[in-house]
């Protein structure tokens, strides 16, 4: 007995030192980890390296978890950071929702922060090389193929956290072109994230709220103004192509519309809402999440005098096909009950901000029974 105790205690160990030594290694870039199935053995029966892939077996992360797990404890117990830092790796990797873990990190990054908060030079190396690589740890567990993680409220808290904490400090110390590659860097890390985990509530969210914070910091410098409406339009652009190659994401279409609310332009917002209902008419597409956002943009205020303009090529479109359908088929075609939906609600009556606070409290329950 004694003997098994002792090789499980040296699997763990090799288990943890070869996981932890890959985090070492890759501190400064993306690299993305899958779990193995059980069919395949790596080579050397711990990790299987392919590039910046990496892979691992339920088994073997587990296993340097409960060391992860031992070596953070005493970590905390006799002062010792690096290894508390370098154990809460694995610790969330494996869990998540290790809120202890990542409280750790934060508290190592705002004991860094602070220090050099009193100063008056440029930010500290220090902290940028921390504030860079935990970005790096955040986006490899958080864009990986990996069903929990890239869902994990704890850790998309987290990487808020840190943004919050940094941005007004990226901001005041970059040109506007840089500060906007920043912020289209976490919307593309949102955009894989919500490609591995559909319909990823907490990926979103973490969008909404970094946009909110970017904006309130544009107020305070009204030269950038201008040149940020054309990075928002062009995020918008972008999102409205990811949702139309998944067009089931309600998610998805949830932060589309609230991007389109803050595009300042009423013929951007209406060409936006036109190509999408020009691509689920041509396709002949029923996904219910697509026509929800349809249905809501339309009753919404959010295209004011051009409303009427696309409800028509709506009540054409379903004239057209009406046509050919039966009663049961007309009661249960997308775009009939979108246009049933709207004439019902009142549309000339709803404003925006009521008809967002609707679309808003109604994903998450779409999201509950379909995610």
């Amino acid at each position: 007995m004694a003997a098994v105790d002792e090789a499980r205690k040296n699997l763990q160990y090799q288990a943890y030192e070869e996981l932890n030594g890959f985090f070492s290694n890759c501190e400064d870039h993306v690299v993305e980890i899958a779990i193995l199935p059980p069919a395949i053995e790596p080579p050397d029966g711990f990790l299987m390296r392919d590039g910046s892939n990496v892979g691992i077996s339920k088994k073997i992360l587990a296993l340097a978890f409960v060391e992860a797990r031992q070596r953070f404890f005493e970590g905390l117990k006799f002062g010792n950071d690096q290894s508390c830092f370098n154990s809460s790796r694995v610790i969330l990797l494996f869990d998540p929702e290790h809120i202890t873990a990542a409280n750790y990190r934060k508290r190592k990054l705002l004991m860094v922060w602070k220090k050099e908060s009193g100063r008056d030079d440029e930010r500290s190396h220090e902290f940028e090389r921390l504030e860079k690589r935990e970005l790096v740890f955040l986006d490899t567990i958080l864009t990986s193929p990996l069903h929990r993680q890239s869902k994990s409220p704890t850790l998309w808290h987290h990487r808020f956290w840190l943004i919050n904490l940094s941005l007004p400090l990226v901001h005041m110390h970059t040109d506007m072109a840089s500060y906007s590659r920043f912020l289209k860097a976490e919307l593309e890390a949102v955009f894989k994230a919500g490609e591995h985990h559909p319909k990823n509530y907490y990926a979103w969210q973490y969008a909404r709220r970094l946009i909110v914070r970017a904006e309130e910091l544009i107020q305070d410098a009204p030269e950038y103004r201008k040149v940020y409406h054309e990075v928002r339009w062009s995020w918008t652009k972008d999102m409205t192509t990811w949702c139309r190659k998944h067009p089931s994401d309600i998610s998805g279409w949830s932060f589309l519309l609230f991007l389109l609310s803050k595009v300042d332009n009423v013929s951007e917002r209406t060409t936006i809402i036109r190509e999408v209902m020009c691509y689920a008419i041509n396709f002949e597409l029923k996904n219910e999440s697509l026509w929800v956002f349809i249905r809501t943009a339309l009753a919404s205020g959010i295209l004011q005098e051009e409303q009427h303009t696309l409800l028509d090529l709506l009540r054409r479109h379903v004239k057209a096909i009406s046509a050919t359908m039966t009663e049961a088929a007309r009661s249960e075609s997308s775009p009939v009950v979108a246009l049933r939906w709207i004439e019902s609600s009142g549309y000339q009556e709803l404003e925006s901000s009521r008809d967002e606070l609707w679309f808003s409290s109604t994903i998450p329950e779409l999201q509950k029974t379909s995610g």
